[in-house]
């Protein structure tokens, strides 16, 4: 079909199922057709006839045979748009693509590609959506010719997650390319390759990005703290094991990130108090890592703030009363720290809370009245000698603190049903 036909009617050159010499039929629809669909088992390397097409734009393959990407797609220069969805294709990916000046979308489906990412890509300058880079199969560095496509919107390195499933480690090797700081129509950067070394400070330069995503263990050292700059972030995810360091004050720019998603397992030091800038935060969760110092009162400010998860930490001083201003707050797992002092009463103004879990620090002085009309707690641990003194009775065999909870003269408390801790490795 041309130009506001429907791409959907048949073409004659769909009936291609088997390799044939097309030519005649193709030029009976007119040597300037503009749009190309084939399918069939056999339509790889092309059926004769098809190369002829020099007025193509869009070429759309739907192939089950087994073949490669012919070089000769070259020869259809004015491309816009390729599509591939072919199970057996496989091959590396032509040099000649670069040669398509007019390129804008690149795709591939099921293909099983190998070799090295050509630095000729870089040459399609006007390409803005393309997922060659996420195909399983390549290896060898990632091309820094690739900065060279500025209307670039999304560039995902490496194969992308399957829903829960956490994506295969791609072959692509090397380091991030600082270059990558040119591309500043990206919308989304996503990485799950072994890209190693730290994360470059030009990433700071992509202003447009909403998506940061970058999953991989080879990625060392400490969070830039240029991603402060990226202040439409609303999806930043940087799980790299091996990254160390500390939280940078520059992520109290980011305020509308929903999910705090920064720092390996070797992060330490002090969470910084500009966190309490992160007004759309839902959550944050630092398990089993190696922060130190105070709880900042300052995330009291996280009114959407629904769990923070800070267990197995070396936290040290008071429970900060601003605490109680997180209305939203529906899981408070602090366990495992040093943290000392009374509890405050203001906890009790908590009334979305479901899970409390305060043993294994120093907190002394008793339990506040307040937690008792928290009637939506399901679990609450505590240690309760240490607050109430020797003799305090245990419910069901865990630190639940009912009777300190409510003085005899008041009506009987809400009886709270110890659960497992199960849910705080969720929150994390």
């Amino acid at each position: 079909p041309r130009d506001g036909e429907d791409e959907s009617a048949p073409a004659a050159a769909s009936a291609a199922s088997e390799r044939v010499d097309v030519s005649g039929e193709l030029l009976a629809q007119g040597a300037e057709c503009e749009h190309l669909r084939i399918e069939g088992p056999e339509v790889l390397p092309f059926p004769v006839g098809v190369t002829d097409l020099v007025h193509l734009r869009t070429l759309r393959i739907h192939s089950t045979g087994t073949s490669s990407v012919p070089t000769e797609v070259a020869r259809l220069f004015m491309l816009q748009i390729i599509e591939v969805v072919a199970p057996g294709l496989t091959g590396t990916l032509p040099t000649e693509l670069g040669l398509l000046a007019d390129l804008q979308r690149l795709a591939f489906s099921g293909v099983h590609l190998s070799g090295t990412l050509p630095t000729e890509l870089g040459d399609a300058v006007r390409l803005f959506d393309t997922n060659v880079a996420e195909v399983d199969g390549f290896t060898g560095p990632l091309p820094t010719e690739l900065a060279r496509l500025t209307q670039l919107s999304r560039l995902q390195i490496g194969p992308a997650p399957d829903g829960a499933r956490p994506a295969p480690q791609s072959g692509i090797l090397g380091t991030f390319p600082t270059e990558l700081g040119r591309m500043t129509a990206l919308e989304a950067l996503c990485a799950s390759a072994m890209l190693s070394r730290a994360l470059p400070s030009e990433l700071g330069a992509l202003g447009g990005l909403r998506t940061l995503s970058i999953r991989t263990q080879a990625v060392t050292g400490q969070t830039p703290t240029e991603i402060g700059a990226l202040t439409g972030l609303s999806d930043l995810s940087l799980d790299t094991d091996m990254a160390s360091g500390t939280l940078p004050t520059e992520l109290g720019m980011l305020s509308t990130l929903p999910e705090l998603k920064v720092g390996g397992v070797l992060l330490e030091g002090t969470l910084p108090t500009e966190l309490g800038f992160l007004s759309a935060l839902h959550s944050m969760g630092y398990p089993d890592r190696d922060l130190s110092g105070k709880l900042p009162s300052e995330l009291g400010q996280l009114a959407s703030m629904t769990a923070l998860d800070v267990r197995n930490n070396h936290l040290v001083g008071s429970l900060p009363t601003e605490l109680g201003r997180s209305l939203a707050l529906r899981v408070l797992a602090l366990e495992g720290n040093s943290l000392s002092g009374r509890l405050p009463s203001e906890l009790g103004l908590l009334s979305a809370l479901t899970m409390v879990a305060l043993d294994g620090n120093a907190f002394t002085g008793g339990v506040p009245l307040e937690l008792s009309r928290l009637t939506g707690l399901t679990y609450i641990s505590l240690d309760t000698e240490a607050l109430c003194g020797a003799g305090f009775e245990l419910v069901n065999g865990e630190s639940v603190p009912l009777a300190a909870m409510q003085p005899a003269t008041e009506p009987a408390a809400v009886p709270l049903q110890p659960a497992s801790s199960a849910p705080f490795a969720a929150a994390a």
